[in-house]
């Protein structure tokens, strides 16, 4: 199991815990999350290791990616603007 530490992003989670971020697709899938969610500080399933050298890397220099930012992070930072320079992706402006 997997507990995600504050401000991790899934990407950062498949990158120290499997050695790649393809990954992340299937760790969000197997935790019922999006890969944009905002993770909680729970466990989920840990992902299948893809590539042993990166993984060793962050467990021997005990170090974890962590560049996660939330929706209300992004709400503060994007304030109340209009406008394709003001929109999150996913967020508040959908591709269909």
């Amino acid at each position: 199991m997997i507990l995600p530490k504050n401000r991790q992003s899934m990407l950062d989670i498949a990158m120290e815990h499997s050695g790649t971020t393809e990954a992340a697709w299937d760790i969000a899938q197997a935790n019922g999350l999006s890969l944009t969610d905002d993770l909680k500080l729970e466990p989920m399933l840990k992902p299948a290791i893809t590539n042993q050298r990166i993984v060793t890397n962050f467990l021997t220099l005990r170090h974890s990616p962590a560049t996660g930012i939330t929706n209300a992070e992004i709400n503060q930072q994007l304030g109340a603007g209009e406008g394709i320079e003001f929109w999150a992706i996913e967020y508040d402006f959908v591709v269909s």
